[in-house]
C-alpha cells in the first residue's frame, strides 16, 4: 500500500495540541493564506475524483475490492462510491486546518481509496452464514424466526459467536425469553456455557433482572456461584445493575452468608459494590440480611472508602449511621476523608468534614488550633444536633403555619377593635359568617395538623414485607411477582398502589396525596376530607373578612377616585389596609387549591399521581399505533369508579379510593407519545375540529381527559377487590 500524504496522516496528541495552540495565536491573514492553500489542493483533486466516480458508474462491480474486504458482490460498487465520498468528507473536515506547507503532488483517487477502505469496510455487512443470521435474529429479539430456522437446521444450536464466544442461550437469557431458553436446554445447549469473559447465561439474565429467566435456568441446574473473568458472581452482577428483585430471588434460594461474603478478583464484597454504585436500596437490603459493613477488600478499603472514592455523599452518611469506622486506613494509609480529598471530590469531602471530627485521643495527627485532621488522623462521628438546633429546624418547618396563625390573629384583633360594631350595621349576615368561620377554621386547622394522615405501622424484621416478597418470588415460573417498588426499604412495608413513603413524616401513608407545607403535615386517607373542608372554610372566611374591610372602609373614608380612596385607607387605617392586601393575595390561592382538589376527586386521582403519573406503570398502557407508526402510550386510571358521582361518593362516604375500579370509555385519560399541541390556532378552532372528529379533549398539565361526544356513561363499574 502506498504511503499516505501528510494531509491525511494522524499526528500525536502533543504535537496536535502544540500546533493548534500556535494557530490560535496567528493572525487572520495567515489563516486566510492557509485556507487558500487548502482550497488549491482541493481543486487539484477534483478532476481525479470525478474521473474515478465516472469509472465506477460505468464499470459497476469491482471483484478486487470484494475479495479484499470479504464483501458481497452487490455491495462492492456501493463500497467504492462510499470510499470516494468519504475522502471528500475527510478533506472537508481538515479544510479549516490546512497546513501551511508546499502544495503536495496531485492525489489520485486510488491513493485516497486505500486510505479510506480500512475506515469504511466495517460499515458494510460481510458474507453472511446461516449461523450469523440466527445470531442476528437473537440479537434483535426475533426468537420465533430463529426457532423456525433452528428447526430446519438443528446443528446451529451448538454454534457460538466468533466475537465473544456467546451462545444462543446467552441472548435468550439477556432478553428474558423463557420459551426459547426451554428449547435451547432441550436441544442440549450447555447451561453454564462461558463466553470469552467467563460470563454464563445466568449472569446475563441477572444483569437485566429477568426473574422468570433466572428461575428457569436455576431449574436446569445453572451454577449460581460461577465467576466471570473478574471473579464476579451472578448475585453481585445483579447488584451492580440494581436488579433488586433478582437479588431477592438469590437471597431466597441460597444461603445468605455465602452470597454476602462472596468476593471478586479485587476482594470486594457486595457491600463494597453497593457503596461504590451509590445504591442505597441495595445497602438497606444487605443490612436487613445482616451484611458486614466493616469488611475490607484487598486494598484494605471499607465500603466507606469506596463510597468516598465514587463521590456518593448520601451513601457515606448511611454507612456512618451503620457505625462504619471512619478512621480505617487503606493500604496507602488514607482514611475515607483523605481519599475524598485526593480524588478531588469536593462535595463529598465537605459532607464528610461536616459529619466527622478529629479524635485527638486516638491520633497525634490533629492540629488543635485549626481543628482539622491531617492525613491518616483518627476520626469519629460528630455528636447529634443539640436541642437548640432541633428547635430551629422545627421553627423553620412550621413557618408557614405560624404565618397563618399570625394573620388570623391580626384579622380577629382588627375586626374586634375596628369593624365589629359597624359590620353588624352594614352587613350583619357577613359579620355572622365571619365570626362563625374563624373558630371553625382554627378547629379544622389543628384537627388536620394533629390527626393521623393514615400512617402504616412499620414492620419488624422476620415478619415484614421482605418475607412476603420472598415467598411470592419463590413461586413457579410464570407466576406474577409483586413490583419491587412496592417494598418500602425504610419501614419494610409492602405498600399498596396508593401507599407512599413520606420522608418528612417518616412513615408510609395510605392514600398519600401530598405533603402540605402550609400545615407541615402529610395529607392522606385519615385527614384528606378534613383538609378539603379547611381549604373551603378558609377561602370563604377570608372573602367575608375582605368584604367587611371594604364595606367599612367605604364608610370611614370618602374620596373622589379609587386611588385617593386607597391612599386614604392605607394612611388612616394601616392595619385595615394591610388585611385587605393580605386577603387579596392569599384568598384566590386557597380557593384555587380547593377547586384543584375537587377536580382530582371527580376523576379519582391524587395530587401525587397527577404530578408523578409518568413514574407509575399501572397508569400506562400501549394501545395501537399513532400516525407516525409508534406505539401509542395511553393513560388509564385504574381507580376510576365509572362516574364523577361515584368517585365523589367514594371519597366522601365509602372511603375506598385505593380499590381498583373499572375505567369506562367515558373517562379514559390518555396522552400520545410525542404528541404536540398546535400553536397556530385558537382554542375555539381546536375545539371545533375535535367536535367534527367526534371527540372533545380537555388538557391538563399532566394528562388529557378524553370523552367521546354523545357517548353515554357506563354505570356498571362495580368496585373491584382491594389491592394490597
Amino acid at each position: 500500500m502506498k504511503t499516505m500524504p501528510a494531509l491525511f496522516q494522524s499526528t500525536p496528541d502533543s504535537q496536535y495540541t502544540k500546533r493548534n495552540s500556535a494557530r490560535m495565536r496567528q493572525s487572520r491573514k495567515q489563516r486566510k493564506e492557509r485556507r487558500a492553500k487548502a482550497i488549491d489542493i482541493w481543486d487539484s483533486l477534483l478532476p481525479d475524483i470525478k474521473e474515478e466516480l465516472d469509472r465506477l458508474i460505468a464499470e459497476g462491480v469491482s471483484p478486487e475490492i470484494a475479495s479484499t474486504y470479504n464483501l458481497r458482490p452487490e455491495y462492492a460498487a456501493f463500497f467504492e462510491v462510499i470510499v470516494i465520498v468519504g475522502s471528500i468528507c475527510a478533506f472537508i473536515a481538515v479544510l479549516p486546518f490546512g497546513q501551511a506547507l508546499p502544495c503536495p503532488p496531485r492525489l489520485s483517487a486510488t491513493a485516497v481509496q486505500e486510505h479510506m477502505c480500512n475506515s469504511y469496510a466495517t460499515l458494510l455487512p460481510a458474507e453472511s452464514t446461516p449461523s450469523a443470521e440466527v445470531f442476528q435474529m437473537a440479537r434483535r429479539g426475533q426468537f420465533d424466526e430463529a426457532l423456525r430456522v433452528l428447526e430446519r437446521s438443528p446443528q446451529l444450536w451448538k454454534e457460538v459467536e466468533s466475537d465473544g464466544g456467546h451462545s444462543l442461550l446467552h441472548w435468550a437469557a439477556l432478553a428474558g425469553n423463557v420459551p426459547f431458553i426451554s428449547h435451547a436446554v432441550a436441544a442440549g445447549l450447555e447451561v453454564d456455557r462461558c463466553s470469552e469473559n467467563g460470563q454464563t447465561p445466568l449472569m446475563w439474565a441477572m444483569t437485566k433482572g429477568h426473574v422468570d429467566a433466572c428461575k428457569r435456568l436455576l431449574e436446569v441446574n445453572a451454577n449460581p456461584h460461577a465467576k466471570d473473568s473478574f471473579g464476579t458472581v451472578p448475585f453481585v452482577l445483579a447488584l451492580q445493575h440494581q436488579r433488586h428483585a433478582a437479588m431477592l430471588l438469590f437471597l431466597a434460594s441460597f444461603p445468605c452468608d455465602e452470597l454476602l461474603r462472596s468476593r471478586d478478583a479485587t476482594g470486594c464484597r457486595p457491600v463494597h459494590w453497593a457503596a461504590y454504585k451509590g445504591d442505597i436500596i441495595s445497602l438497606r437490603l444487605l443490612s436487613y440480611f445482616d451484611a458486614d459493613f466493616s469488611a475490607l477488600d484487598s486494598e484494605n478499603m471499607s465500603p466507606l472508602h469506596r463510597a468516598a472514592q465514587a463521590n456518593k455523599p448520601d451513601v457515606c452518611e448511611f454507612l456512618l449511621e451503620k457505625q462504619v469506622d471512619p478512621s480505617q486506613l487503606d493500604s496507602h494509609g488514607r482514611t475515607c476523608l483523605d481519599l475524598a480529598r485526593e480524588e478531588q471530590v469536593a462535595y463529598t469531602a465537605s459532607v464528610l468534614s461536616s459529619l466527622l471530627e478529629a479524635d485527638a485521643r486516638g491520633s497525634s495527627r490533629v492540629d488543635p488550633e485549626a481543628g482539622r485532621a491531617g492525613r491518616g488522623a483518627a476520626l469519629k462521628r460528630r455528636r447529634d444536633k443539640d436541642e437548640l438546633a432541633s428547635w430551629r429546624e422545627k421553627a423553620a418547618n412550621n413557618m408557614a403555619a405560624s404565618f397563618w396563625l399570625m394573620n388570623i390573629s391580626l384579622a380577629s384583633f382588627q375586626y374586634l377593635t375596628d369593624l365589629r360594631k359597624t359590620s353588624w350595621v352594614l352587613a350583619p349576615e357577613v359579620a355572622l359568617a365571619f365570626e362563625l368561620g374563624v373558630p371553625f377554621c382554627l378547629a379544622l386547622f389543628f384537627g388536620v395538623m394533629h390527626s393521623d394522615p393514615g400512617k402504616v405501622p412499620a414492620r419488624l424484621k422476620g415478619a415484614s414485607g421482605v418475607e412476603e416478597f420472598l415467598k411470592a418470588i419463590q413461586g413457579p415460573v410464570g407466576q406474577e411477582v409483586p413490583d419491587f417498588g412496592r417494598l418500602c426499604t425504610t419501614t419494610w412495608v409492602l405498600k399498596g398502589l396508593r401507599t407512599k413513603y413520606c420522608s418528612r413524616t417518616g412513615a408510609c401513608v395510605d392514600e398519600f396525596d401530598h405533603f402540605c407545607g402550609w400545615l407541615n403535615v402529610a395529607i392522606g386517607k385519615g385527614n384528606h376530607r378534613m383538609f378539603i373542608l379547611l381549604a373551603l372554610v378558609e377561602a370563604l372566611t377570608q372573602c367575608c373578612h375582605l368584604y367587611l374591610c371594604v364595606t367599612v372602609a367605604k364608610s370611614f373614608v370618602s374620596a373622589d377616585s379609587f386611588g385617593d380612596w386607597t391612599t386614604g385607607v392605607v394612611m388612616q387605617y394601616p392595619l385595615l389596609g394591610l388585611m385587605m392586601i393580605v386577603h387579596t393575595l392569599t384568598a384566590p390561592g386557597v380557593f384555587m387549591l380547593f377547586l384543584s382538589h375537587l377536580r382530582l376527586i371527580a376523576v379519582n386521582l391524587t395530587t401525587n399521581e397527577m404530578l408523578n403519573a409518568y413514574r407509575y406503570a399501572h397508569f400506562w398502557h400501549e394501545e395501537g399505533n399513532s400516525a407516525s407508526g409508534q406505539p401509542q402510550r395511553v393513560f388509564k386510571n385504574p381507580f376510576h369508579k365509572g362516574s364523577v358521582f361515584r368517585n365523589c361518593l367514594d371519597f366522601w362516604w365509602y372511603q375506598r379510593r385505593g380499590q381498583m375500579g373499572i375505567p369506562t370509555p367515558a373517562f379514559v385519560l390518555h396522552r400520545s407519545v410525542g404528541e404536540k399541541r398546535p400553536t397556530t390556532t385558537t382554542t375555539a378552532a381546536r375545539t371545533r375540529r375535535r367536535i367534527r372528529r367526534g371527540t372533545t379533549t380537555i388538557r391538563t398539565p399532566a394528562f388529557v381527559l378524553h370523552r367521546s361526544v354523545g357517548e353515554k356513561r357506563q354505570n356498571d363499574g362495580a368496585f373491584a377487590s382491594q389491592v394490597n
